[in-house]
């Protein structure tokens, strides 16, 4: 009796899933590569990172590199926070102000909506050779006034600082008053009228006792304890706040030195370089 020869097995199809998967993935890893080399020439159309974006890719850095910018000194977050309620007490209004008041919303918008009822269409055109509202006040800011320089207050460029007025003056070398406001200088008058001249500059410095930090130091002479300048309101550095109120400028308070608002602080400080000629006046 004769028998069949065995058939031979048909390959496991099983076995050609891999291989797809294989060939599948090297495809799709083909394409992305190319995609990029494309896009990276720019044959294919990428989306663009936004003017400005930068990329982290770590911790205080950029895509350039470039890490987080600090202060001299590596000044840490209570400086830089010393620094934001210093940039604060500049407003005049001091805790003056309306705040948070429903009143005051209520009476700004009134105003919102009275400014586009004059400027909408068909509102009348401003004549631009009014004369002045004479009944609108003018500013009674001390900031704003300029008064005269006192008298025997020296020529040419300098720096004018008078004691009775606690007032600086800011004069360019043509006699033209630059700047004029006022400060708070010593409450104990150990500085002598007289001509000075500026000494040296430190951006950041500490008071001689060593519990307040100040900016834009400007020294033109030298006390019993410490040097005598120009600097901005001193901060605590325990609390962190400033020591006195900008309103409270123009009344001695310091312990020697002259006390400006921040933002007058950095206008002397970029005016008066060393050798500039500081007048002190009675």
């Amino acid at each position: 009796m004769r028998h069949a020869a065995p058939r031979p097995r048909a390959a496991s199809r099983g076995g050609r899933r891999p291989r797809r998967v294989r060939l599948a993935a090297v495809v799709v890893s083909g394409l992305t590569v190319a995609t990029s080399v494309l896009g990276a020439a720019g044959v294919l159309g990428l989306p663009e990172t936004p003017a400005g974006d930068a990329l982290v890719i770590g911790a205080g850095f950029e895509l350039d590199g470039s890490a987080e910018d600090t202060e001299p000194g590596g000044r840490d977050s209570g400086a830089r926070a010393a620094d934001a309620r210093r940039a604060a007490v500049d407003d005049p209004a001091g805790d003056d102000s309306a705040g948070d008041d429903p009143a005051s919303e209520e009476a700004a918008a009134a105003a919102s909506a009275a400014k586009s009822r004059s400027t909408g269409p068909g509102a009348p055109r401003a004549d631009a050779s009014a004369p002045a509202d004479p009944a609108k006040p003018e500013s009674t800011s001390p900031f704003d006034a300029r008064p005269p320089l006192p008298a025997d207050s020296g020529d040419g460029k300098r720096v004018v600082f008078s004691i009775t007025d606690q007032r600086v003056w800011l004069v360019g070398g043509d006699d033209e008053i630059q700047r004029s406001y006022p400060v708070s200088g010593s409450r104990f008058d150990q500085l002598e009228p007289g001509s000075y001249d500026v000494i040296r500059k430190r951006r950041h410095t500490t008071s001689w006792h060593g519990t307040e930090s100040m900016e834009y130091m400007v020294t033109f002479t030298f006390g019993e304890n410490a040097a005598i300048g120009f600097h901005d309101i001193p901060v605590s550095l325990e609390t962190g706040e400033p020591i006195q109120t900008v309103r409270q400028l123009g009344t001695p308070l310091s312990d020697g030195c002259v006390r400006q608002r921040h933002a007058d602080a950095a206008a002397l400080w970029t005016f008066a370089p060393e050798g500039t000629p500081v007048i002190v006046t009675p």
